[in-house]
């Protein structure tokens, strides 16, 4: 498995568990803001507000940062696995020094992030579809028991 089939799965499992629009909705916004603080305010700053205002998403980033290759995960060493267990990844990446792997964990986020927003618009798009049958289903059943109640009305 290529890493965006791994990132498509996990994304989509994630979103898949959710049935309320609501929740739904958040998650996938929640996902495109955080994209976009990352590329104007910078990684950390961005980092330390979902940890703070965006907890679905920040949790959701965890989940992720803790599996294994093994796992169908990112990959990354066990200091940032660790990190991310004990939630402590703004201190890691505080103190990283090497500027390759502070870009990569960054470049990672936002990939992951880019699939949870793509498989929460069409879980969105799931759950609306839900409903309008749904309500198609009510419709339908409130028009048989009127014409039911016409023809009893008739005898």
């Amino acid at each position: 498995m290529n890493m965006n089939q791994k990132r498509a799965s996990f994304a989509l499992e994630k979103v898949n568990g959710i049935d309320k629009m609501e929740k739904v909705k958040l998650l996938k916004n929640n996902a495109s803001k955080l994209v976009a603080f990352i590329q104007t305010s910078g990684f950390l700053q961005a980092m330390d507000y979902a940890a703070s205002k965006m907890n679905d998403i920040h949790l959701t980033i965890q989940n992720w940062f803790e599996k294994s290759s093994d796992d169908n995960g990112p990959g990354f060493d066990n200091n940032l696995m660790t990190a991310e267990k004990n939630d402590t990844l703004n201190e890691y990446l505080t103190k990283l020094e090497d500027s390759k792997e502070y870009r990569r964990v960054m470049m990672e986020t936002i990939g992951i992030l880019g699939w949870i927003k793509s498989k929460a618009e069409g879980r969105e798009n799931e759950l609306k579809r839900e409903n309008e049958l749904k309500r198609e289903n009510e419709l339908k059943r409130e028009n048989e028991l009127k014409i039911e109640e016409d023809h009893h009305d008739k005898l």
